[in-house]
């Protein structure tokens, strides 16, 4: 069987997912993402086809110091990254997990939102921080947390 593609399955995800700033609460610190862009795709594939779409924690979430530029290894968040479907099915994100996104199993050749930066509750990227995972203040009050995803788009069904 000899297969020939024409055209480009591209793909417009987010620089930036903030979960904000939440004091220390002793509970579960609960927050959606909020992307400073849509996740879009585009089929410009000679005959657009199928395709899907999966998430995967690359980088895992990392306490950074912003007045001394450190890294602080010893307070990651493992485990608090999840993607949430449409469907309500809850994944951490790791660097196995890689859950889907979204499943294009009909051909279009328009610009496809996957995931809209506006969005309020349903599908997207959820931070879950349990309590013996928060930083006392004392220890540095300009720590942010920094990681990475990859956005894997499959030309599959």
């Amino acid at each position: 069987m000899n297969l020939s593609y024409s055209g480009t399955l591209s793909l417009e995800v987010p620089e930036l997912i903030s979960f904000g700033s939440h004091e220390i609460s002793g509970n579960t610190i609960a927050a959606q993402g909020i992307m400073d862009s849509d996740v879009l795709v585009h089929d410009g594939r000679g005959t657009p086809r199928s395709w899907r779409m999966e998430v995967q924690q690359s980088a895992p979430l990392t306490a950074y110091d912003t007045t001394t530029g450190l890294v602080i290894h010893s307070f990651g968040l493992d485990g608090a990254l999840h993607f949430v479907d449409s469907a309500g099915n809850d994944t951490a994100l790791t660097g196995t997990a890689s859950p889907t996104v979204f499943n294009q199993t009909v051909g279009t050749d328009h610009l496809v939102s996957v995931l809209e930066a506006s969005s309020i509750g349903g599908a997207g990227l959820y931070l879950e921080v349990l309590p013996e995972q928060q930083i006392a203040t004392w220890q540095g009050k300009g720590i942010v947390y920094k990681g990475a995803l990859n956005w894997i788009i499959s030309d599959a069904p």
